[in-house]
């Protein structure tokens, strides 16, 4: 499946719910009210949800969502308004671990990345998602990422490699697959 050129540059969210989170409640407000509202957001190129259903190894987080851009130039800009700073504290007091904690990466660690090939993720249901410190020189360029800048907590990674797939049976360390949530038609 080819790529999208819908963004370059993108803003990974990765998190773990509060314990005791009902999943389906929690993914019907991502589809009812989440999704919805960042997709309508200038700047916001493409917002997708995403739960982690295998690990290649233990992760920090057990969702993410890509918040694709219009540029690295727009993650201020997207960051910075008073509605998405109001719609964010929103979902840390329903859903965040730690919704009062001065140190907001508790919630969510938030990082801008950009392609190395300048394309977009590709529009799938399923994605294999490996997290590393140094390029992952064996992926194609359209599936590499690479750390511009940690926006929230210090960065556990600095490259991504974003594939269309299903399973992390034969991946390396750090490799997730996840399911769609919530996106745009």
């Amino acid at each position: 499946m080819p790529a999208t050129p819908d963004f370059t540059a993108m803003i990974l969210l990765s998190y773990s719910l509060r314990a005791g989170t009902d999943t389906a409640e929690y993914e019907a407000w991502l589809r009812s009210d989440d999704n919805p509202f960042f997709n309508g957001v200038p700047g916001i190129a493409r917002y997708t949800n995403w739960k982690i259903t295998e690990f290649a190894s233990p992760m920090p987080f057990t969702h993410f969502d890509f918040m694709g851009l219009d540029s690295v130039a727009a993650a201020t800009d997207v960051w910075q308004r008073q509605d998405v700073k109001d719609f964010t504290a929103k979902w840390r007091r329903l859903w965040g671990q730690g919704p009062e904690a001065p140190d907001l990466s508790v919630n969510a660690h938030v990082y801008l990345f950009e392609n190395e090939a300048g394309v977009g993720i590709a529009r799938t249901n399923n994605v294999v998602v490996t997290t590393a410190n140094n390029p992952v020189a064996d992926a194609p360029a359209e599936e590499r990422w690479r750390l511009v800048r940690p926006v929230r907590g210090e960065p556990r990674f600095n490259h991504l490699r974003v594939q269309p797939g299903g399973s992390v049976e034969t991946l390396p360390a750090g490799a997730v697959s996840a399911v769609l949530i919530a996106g745009p038609a």
